[in-house]
This record gives C-alpha cells, sequence and structure tokens, in this order.
C-alpha cells in the first residue's frame, strides 16, 4: 500500500501540475485524505453496520496503529514526492 500511496502521488502531482509549495501540497493531501476517509467511513460503516466508535475499537492495536500512521503518510506524500 505504501508503494502505491507513493506511485499515485507522484503521478497525481505531475498530471494536475501542483506547485511544490507547501500549502499546495499539503492542501491537496489533506483533501485526498478527506476524500478517503469519507469514502471508507461510508462503505465500511454501511457494510458492517457499525459507528465509528465500534470500527475504532474493533481495531486491532497494531494493525490500528500502522494505519493511522499510514493516513498521515498518505497525507503527506504530495510534499514529499518530487
Amino acid at each position: 500500500m505504501f508503494v502505491v500511496t507513493i506511485v499515485a502521488a507522484r503521478w497525481t502531482v505531475r498530471r494536475l501540475a501542483v506547485p511544490s509549495t507547501l500549502s499546495a501540497r499539503l492542501g491537496m493531501g489533506c483533501t485526498a485524505l478527506g476524500l478517503l476517509l469519507v469514502a471508507e467511513f461510508t462503505l465500511v460503516l454501511c457494510l458492517r453496520g457499525l459507528s465509528v466508535s465500534e470500527y475504532r475499537a474493533s481495531q486491532d492495536p497494531v494493525s490500528g496503529t500502522v494505519y493511522y500512521v499510514m493516513l498521515g503518510v498518505f497525507a503527506i506524500m504530495p510534499l514529499l514526492v518530487v
């Protein structure tokens, strides 16, 4: 998933010609993160019939931590790619 995040960020930054300024790249990453979370919560919560708190409680401590770290990486990846 990490490799896909790098490739997708690099492709999107080039395709949309996002300026290399901090605000533009972080804005793009945060927008992408917001869209990802909306899609994930909409699909996962509807399909599994859980609330957000139940969903968070059902996560394994190790995989949940990795998940949150990867969300942060996902948000800042447009800033990190050249």
